[in-house]
């Protein structure tokens, strides 16, 4: 459960575009206790904290417990231009945060990972954030900034196993 909590949390987050910070204040939960739970650590945490961050996400308790949601699928055409959008009326500070907290958490996947279908598809979930961590890059080196590929070692062997500079 817990692996599958924290992703979807990190997928959740990472859909409304949020700060960890502001996504803590939208959710009325501690900062330090939503990164635990978004990195999988610390111990499971209790229904009322579940249900203070699927109401403040909009969506069922259940629905964090089951597989991820990704990020844009088949059905939500106008999604990417709606992100890209909203990419460009953050501010930087907080895509630097947000890039960092994506790509911050991924590891890289072994063959023996992929042999079961919770490994496939966690590896599909983190191919997801670490496809948002790409975009919120690219929107940063758009304005001029310090590519985050410099600083997140992650983020550096995505691309570079991508061949994507």
């Amino acid at each position: 459960m817990q692996g599958s909590l924290a992703e979807s949390l990190r997928l959740l987050r990472a859909r409304k575009g949020l700060s960890l910070l502001a996504a803590s204040e939208q959710l009325g939960v501690d900062r330090h206790t939503l990164r635990d739970l978004e990195l999988g650590q610390g111990r499971t945490p209790r229904y009322p904290t579940l249900a203070k961050i699927a109401e403040g996400y909009g969506v069922p308790v259940e629905d964090l417990l089951e597989e991820p949601v990704p990020l844009a699928d088949a059905s939500a055409t106008g999604h990417l231009q709606v992100r890209a959008l909203q990419l460009r009326e953050t501010p930087t500070a907080e895509l630097r945060e947000q890039v960092k907290a994506l790509a911050g958490n991924q590891r890289a996947k072994t063959i023996e990972d992929l042999r079961t279908r919770e490994g496939m598809q966690k590896a599909v979930a983190q191919s997801l954030v670490m496809h948002e961590a790409t975009e919120i890059r690219a929107e940063l080196l758009e304005r001029g900034e310090e590519d985050p590929k410099a600083y997140l070692p992650d983020l550096r062997r995505y691309l570079d196993a991508l061949d994507i500079d």
